[in-house]
């Protein structure tokens, strides 16, 4: 007896194991349906659809009714609202744990990038951090090249970097790239500045 009612188990998953009939099960937990409004929901023709329909209602998972011309669906096995809540709610889970982690991760490489530059400040190493604040297109390229000529001419001890992260260029308030910020602070966002404002900005930065 246990044999069968593992085989019946192994068929309803099979017949679940589809993202066209599953999503014809998640709708249904909504409420009876009509055919021709399970049809509608997917770009496949109600041929197609009445036989994910047959291998629903042949494993007990469906039922259906006729009215008239019309046939309606409906969810008989209701169990399954739990255990696709279930499923949906440890998956969401699962990706925000994910995109914490990733986060955290992100933050420690931040915060030991500051660190560094930190400890060569002290060290007098540099005396100015530059940041670009782009993506990586070419007027942030340009921009990149605009000031490291700058500082060169001006003679500054500095570095250079390229931060190209969405979420770290966010954390620095910008909304439009490219962006310019040296120890930390935006000069300038959305534009490149003309030489001469650049060597304003990065003098009275020193």
């Amino acid at each position: 007896m246990e044999d069968v009612f593992l085989s019946q188990k192994v068929n309803i998953f099979k017949a679940l194991a589809h993202p066209v009939r599953l999503e014809i099960v998640e709708r249904l937990m909504e409420g009876e349906r009509c055919v021709c409004e399970i049809a509608a929901w997917s770009s496949f023709d109600r041929t197609t659809i009445s036989k994910h329909l047959a291998i629903l209602r042949s494993c007990g998972v469906i039922r259906d009714r006729k009215e008239g011309l019309n046939v309606y669906y409906s969810l008989r096995m209701i169990c399954l609202n739990s255990l696709l809540s279930c499923l949906e709610g440890t998956l969401r889970q699962d990706l925000q744990n994910q995109m914490e982690a990733l986060r955290e991760n992100e933050e420690n490489q931040y915060a030991a990038k500051n660190d560094n530059f930190q400890k060569d400040l002290l060290k007098g190493a540099v005396n100015m951090k530059i940041q670009i604040l782009g993506t990586g297109c070419p007027k942030c390229a340009k921009l990149a090249e605009l000031a490291d000529n700058t500082a060169r001419e001006l003679g500054l001890e500095y570095e250079l970097e390229k931060v190209t992260d969405i979420n770290e260029i966010m954390e620095f308030g910008v909304m439009a790239t490219p962006g310019l910020a040296v120890n930390g602070k935006v000069l300038s966002a959305g534009k490149i500045p003309s030489p001469e404002r650049m060597k304003e900005l990065l003098q009275a930065s020193q």
